[in-house]
C-alpha cells in the first residue's frame, strides 16, 4: 500500500517522472485501488446495489479492451462484478465498501500516469458527488430513499460518462 496522499500533485509527479518504474513495476498482477473519503459508508452499503449496479452494469456494457484502455484492467477475481445478488460486504466487489470511511474501486491498475491520474479523478468526483447527495436519510417512506439510492447510481454512471463516454 502507499501512503496516503491528498491532492493529486504528488502522486501525478512521481507517476509522469517515472514511466520506467511503471512499466517495471506495475504488471498484469498489480492492482492500483482507489480509495474515496466517505461521509456516510453505513448509509451507502444500506442502498449499494441500487447505487453502485448500474455502475458495473455501465463497466460491463464495455469491452475487455476498452477497461484495460481506461482504467487498467478489466473484471477479475479482486474486482468482481456487481449484480443485484452481489454480497455488499464482499471485499473482492469492483466497489468495496468495507472499509468505514472509504469508498474503494478495485478495477484500476496503473498502465502509465495520464489514465491512472484520470481514474483518480473520477473516483475523487464519485466521492465528492455521494458524499454531497441529499439522500433524504430522514425521510419516513423506503420507497423514496431507495428511489433517491437509484438517481444516485444514474448519477455515477454520469460522472463515468462525463470522464469515459458511453
Amino acid at each position: 500500500p502507499s501512503p496516503i496522499m491528498n491532492g493529486l500533485a504528488t502522486i501525478s509527479a512521481i507517476l509522469r517522472n517515472n514511466q520506467d518504474v511503471i512499466d517495471e513495476l506495475f504488471t498484469d498482477n498489480t492492482g492500483a485501488h482507489i480509495h474515496v473519503a466517505c461521509d456516510d459508508v453505513s448509509y451507502i452499503r444500506r442502498y449499494y446495489h441500487s447505487i453502485f449496479v448500474p455502475f458495473s452494469e455501465y463497466l460491463e456494457s464495455h469491452s475487455d479492451e476498452w477497461l484495460i484502455e481506461n482504467f487498467g484492467s478489466s473484471f477479475r477475481h479482486y474486482a468482481s462484478r456487481i449484480t443485484r445478488n452481489t454480497d455488499a460486504m464482499n471485499h473482492s466487489n469492483v466497489v468495496n465498501v468495507q472499509h468505514d470511511y472509504t469508498l474503494e474501486f478495485r478495477l484500476p491498475r496503473i498502465r502509465e500516469y495520464r489514465q491512472f491520474v484520470k481514474v483518480v479523478k473520477f473516483w475523487r468526483m464519485v466521492g465528492f458527488e455521494l458524499n454531497n447527495f441529499d439522500f433524504h436519510k430522514t425521510a419516513e417512506s423506503n420507497s423514496e430513499r431507495l428511489a433517491l439510492a437509484r438517481q444516485a447510481g444514474r448519477m455515477v454512471v454520469e460522472i463515468a460518462t462525463k470522464f469515459y463516454g458511453v
